[in-house]
Order: structure tokens, then sequence, then C-alpha cells
């Protein structure tokens, strides 16, 4: 399940990578060094600002949702079940975006799905090699 935010992170990036997707270029020996055009990345640090600002809704909206379902889960599971992946979602994209806004300028491809979001920023933060996850 992906929220809205994620979605919309993997079509910016996906447009904005000179080799598009991250299926296409991850675990390639060749990559690209080339830097998207002025115009690309213009428009994608809008995107992940934007989407920024609605990951932080989702994420909002999300936990209210989750706090609410989760009183009902003893009878009802799905409905938390649901909010919950959302909320996942929804905080990935919401460092995912906001480390997008930093990195956009300066690395040719960034990664384009939540789940290789969510590695990169594991790896980040437990200093944990590539090849170990």
């Amino acid at each position: 399940m992906q929220s809205i935010s994620s979605s919309l992170m993997t079509t910016i990036t996906s447009w904005r990578n000179p080799l598009g997707a991250e299926k296409c270029w991850l675990y390639k020996q060749e990559q690209s060094t080339t830097i998207p055009s002025w115009e690309k990345l213009t428009f994608s640090e809008v995107g992940f600002g934007l989407t920024f600002v609605i990951s932080v809704i989702e994420v909002i909206a999300f936990s209210s949702l989750s706090i609410i379902t989760y009183f009902f889960s003893c009878c009802f599971y799905k409905p938390f079940s649901f909010s919950f992946k959302c909320l996942k979602s929804s905080a990935v994209s919401m460092t995912w975006s906001f480390g997008c806004l930093f990195a956009n300028f300066i690395y040719p491809n960034l990664v384009t799905s939540n789940e290789q979001a969510c590695n990169k920023f594991l790896e980040f933060m437990l200093f944990v090699p590539e090849n170990k996850l």
C-alpha cells in the first residue's frame, strides 16, 4: 500500500533521473554522472517541496485514523492495518522528500521507490554498508 505522497515521489524522481527508475541503474556497473537539466531540477525541487507538505498532512491524518481504528482493532483489524500501512508509507515519504530537497542538485540519480528510500534512510542512520541490507 502506497500513500499519495509516495506515488508522487516515485513519479517525480523517475521523471527527474537521467536514467529513469532505479531498476534501470541501481545495480549496474555503469552509472550516469550527468546531472539533469536545470528545468528538471527546478520543477522537481518544487515537486519535492509540495510532496513534503502533502506527506506531513498525510502523517497527521493517518496518525489520527490509526489511533481511532486501534480501539476497534479487536473487532475489525483491516481498517487499522490499512491506516497503519498508509502511515508508514507517508512517514517514509516525508523523510524521502525532505532528503531529496537537498540531494536534488548534488546527485544525478535519486531512488524512485518507497522501499529503496527506506533502505537508504536506514543506511544513513545506522551507517550500514549497502551490501548488508
